[in-house]
């Protein structure tokens, strides 16, 4: 009897694997993303959109000023003068010379909120420029340029504010030039720690090795990377900037009189005290709410930028 050996039939598992290709991404796209990324966490900050609310509210009164009131900010009645809060047509009542409050807030409203962001501004911006420039060569130049703006940090930043107010004169532009200085350094210093972070990876190798000048590579490669830490950072100078510029001119460093401005308006009232507290505090309580809403405003940005 013969024993015929078993076939084993091996049969292959036919598997049809499919490559799904991901389509890429665009850079539209990327900032779409961000863009939605950004404002889906900003929204779930309330005290920020409060803030940013009343901001956009105190800004509308100023840019629209004359039509938001009847009164000069200049010129008052001295039969209505220091009138109490809640009086008839002069809700906010009136100062010393009889000049509406209302009025002469939403008009100062103008020269503190410019006093307060341009210097800001404009310390950004040469900001940016020393501080991406040092971090990106280093060395000598890095050591240049930082030890010389070490120099400012030797004196307080009010302190030195007020003598070069002093040194160059009162003026709303004394105010700007003199607080753009001491936004200069700080600004520089997180542009540089900034810089440094992304100066010596790939994407800047390769650049150089495809024959980019330096400045093109500051330009369009470093600069768009480091921009986001440094408006982060800004933003939350403009509530300072705001006391600052309100504190030089109610030290008689800013504008000259009858001009509506928060700093000089509270040192005008300053010997109503007495008379009619009320009165007296009302610009300083818009200095106050505003510089508080900057900085709480500024705190939602830099919550809702930072990554996860």
């Amino acid at each position: 009897m013969s024993v015929q050996p078993l076939k084993k039939e091996n049969k292959a598992n036919h598997v049809v694997v499919t490559n799904k290709v991901k389509p890429e991404t665009t850079d539209s796209q990327v900032d779409d993303n961000f863009e939605i990324s950004f404002w889906n966490k900003f929204k779930r900050n309330k005290i920020a959109v409060i803030c940013g609310a009343y901001l956009i509210l105190i800004v509308f009164c100023a840019v629209f000023a004359p039509f938001l009131t009847t009164y000069s900010p200049t010129q008052g009645e001295l039969a209505s003068r220091i009138l109490p809060i809640g009086s008839e047509g002069h809700f906010l009542g009136t100062d010393e010379q009889g000049r509406d409050m209302w009025t002469r807030i939403i008009f100062g409203a103008r020269l503190s909120l410019l006093a307060a962001f341009v210097p800001v501004l404009i310390g950004t911006m040469i900001g940016s420029i020393l501080g991406i420039v040092s971090g990106y060569f280093g060395g000598r130049i890095e050591t240049l340029i930082m030890r010389n703006l070490d120099i400012y940090y030797a004196f307080p930043a009010i302190i030195l504010a007020i003598a070069l107010a002093a040194v160059i004169g009162s003026g709303l532009g004394t105010i700007i030039i003199s607080l753009s200085f001491i936004m200069i350094p700080p600004i520089s210093r997180v542009a540089m720690s900034a810089t440094k972070k992304v100066a010596h990876m790939e994407y800047i190798d390769a650049a150089k090795t495809s024959g980019a000048g330096h400045v093109k590579i500051m330009y369009y490669h470093i600069f768009p990377n480091v921009f986001s830490p440094i408006f982060v950072y800004a933003s939350t100078l403009l509530g300072l900037s705001l006391l600052f510029a309100s504190g030089l001119s109610f030290l008689g460093l800013g504008v000259e009189p009858p001009i509506a401005e928060w700093g000089f308006m509270l040192n005008s009232l300053k010997d109503l005290v007495i008379i009619s507290p009320m009165i007296t505090f009302t610009p300083g309580f818009f200095i106050f709410i505003t510089a508080l809403a900057l900085n709480l405003f500024s705190d939602g940005i830099r919550d809702a930028m930072q990554e996860k």
